[in-house]
């Protein structure tokens, strides 16, 4: 590293595809000759990521970027992100960020950022368009030129094509993200993503794959393929084509020992897809599919696109065509108007679905959604206390699921080691956390190994090491 190289630092909030814009800023940046630091340290960037899918999400974007400007008071503060978007002006007028982007004009970021430093470098040398700056105090002087132009957060509305920033620079040599898919079209009544990502955009197939081959040359051998709503991949393509047909071709690449898929709608689980999902070896056999809510009543005011009754049919369908298939949901509770009838549907619908996992959420009051101003509303209280009963529930799920798997046998991608306890740890293309005794370092990260499961619990299972597994076949 050059003594004099500048330091950025990225503190990424909210969802994987969240953490693949992080990453591909961060790639800029280093192709710029920037030093990516951790965010606890001393930068000449701080770039935050922002979240807006809850209240709570626009508070902690909040607080990491004042954490930025405390850490240091002349530093480019960096706000981008989905709460970036949706309240540009609040986040420049809370935070005191220097640079607020939105979720599109991210190939700008750099650019921008060394503008800005080109301007403070002359304002601190006392230039600036020519003219001494004899009265600018030093506080003006270490924050900029206060009346420069500042950023234009461009409309989700006006992103029409997908911002194609391949990121093959990772340092986990494991498992990569690859987003194929960005927006959202489908506007539930409570969730801002839609204004916040605009509408739904695709990537071209050959940069997909182009980039998944880059990522197996660097070592990779786990590909997980993300979107914002996966399933509308390839719908504005022309020619059109869907996620079956770009999930096979990532499967066909020479050294992709797994793909997984993000989160898949259950109207999305097309025959077609659960073909692929059978037929190839190296897709795994999990699949994220958004509940929200067991209640019919519940659904149709969320504006959900399905019943209870489609949503068990589609994953009935997806475990009859693949054997093992682990299936996980996100639940949302305490939507308004829902009654304490209601939400018991939901539990009895959960245990029915049998999940191996459950993201349970209570619901948050967002400005500008149709449910923001819904009658009904639910005190904070009740909310809280149905994310614990819905949170259990999972929990028990995921033991129920866990414990099938004791005295079976299972492929495990191992991620590393724990030193403290000679183990090693990975997951199965289930999605299940496995660890195992080690003492002997026999594993290394990125080996596909066989692991007997002796032992389970709510988070995972524990095992013992069997041997090196074949990537060419499943157990």
């Amino acid at each position: 590293m050059a003594a004099d190289a500048l330091k950025v630092a990225f503190y990424t909030l909210g969802c994987k595809v969240n953490q693949y814009d992080s990453s591909a800023v961060a790639a800029l940046f280093r192709e710029r000759g920037y030093v990516v630091v951790p965010f606890s340290e001393k930068a000449d960037v701080y770039v935050v990521n922002t979240c807006t899918v809850t209240a709570a999400g626009d508070k902690k974007s909040r607080q990491a970027l004042r954490r930025a400007r405390r850490q240091d008071g002349s530093a480019i503060v960096v706000a981008m992100g989905c709460y970036s978007q949706t309240d540009s002006a609040e986040v420049e007028r809370e935070t005191g960020a220097d640079l607020v982007f939105g979720t599109g004009d991210h190939s700008e970021i750099v650019d921008t950022v060394e503008r800005l430093l080109s301007e403070r470098r002359e304002a601190r040398a006392g230039l600036l368009n020519g003219q001494r700056l004899a009265s600018m105090t030093d506080d003006c002087i270490e924050a900029g030129d206060s009346s420069r132009e500042r950023v234009r957060v461009v409309p989700a509305c006006e992103y029409t094509s997908f911002e194609d920033i391949p990121v093959c620079d990772a340092l986990d040599r494991t498992r990569a993200f690859v987003k194929i898919q960005e927006g959202c079209d489908q506007y539930c009544t409570y969730c801002k993503v839609p204004y916040a990502r605009g509408r739904s955009r695709s990537r071209d197939p050959e940069s997909v794959l182009s980039q998944v081959r880059n990522l197996v040359e660097l070592g990779f051998r786990e590909v997980v393929l993300i979107g914002v709503h996966l399933g509308f991949y390839g719908r504005d393509l022309s020619p059109a084509t869907d996620l079956a047909s770009i999930t096979s071709s990532v499967a066909e690449i020479e050294g992709v020992w797994r793909v997984r898929l993000g989160s898949v709608e259950c109207i999305e689980l097309t025959a077609e897809l659960l073909e692929v999902i059978a037929g190839h070896h190296n897709v795994c056999r999990h699949l994220h599919v958004p509940l929200q809510s067991g209640s019919d009543g519940v659904l149709r005011r969320m504006g959900r696109p399905y019943t209870a009754g489609k949503y068990f049919e589609a994953i009935s369908a997806a475990r009859s065509r693949i054997p093992e298939c682990a299936i996980s949901a996100d639940v949302m509770v305490g939507f308004p108007g829902e009654s304490e009838a209601e939400f018991e549907q939901s539990m009895d619908f959960v245990r029915k679905c049998r999940f191996s996992r459950l993201h349970v959420f209570g619901y948050s009051r967002r400005s500008g959604t149709p449910a923001a101003s819904a009658p009904g509303q639910i005190r904070r209280s009740v909310i809280e206390e149905r994310v614990d009963r819905m949170s259990a529930l999972g929990h028990q799920l995921s033991n129920l699921f866990h414990e099938g798997m004791i005295g079976r046998k299972f492929e495990v991608l191992v991620e590393g080691r724990d030193p403290a306890d000679n183990t090693a740890f990975g997951h199965t293309d289930t999605y299940v956390s496995v660890s195992y005794p080690d003492p002997e370092q026999i594993s290394a990260p990125n080996e596909l190994v066989t692991v007997w499961i002796t032992s389970a619990g709510p988070e995972g299972v524990c095992g013992v090491y069997e041997g090196k597994a074949d990537p060419g076949e499943k157990v």
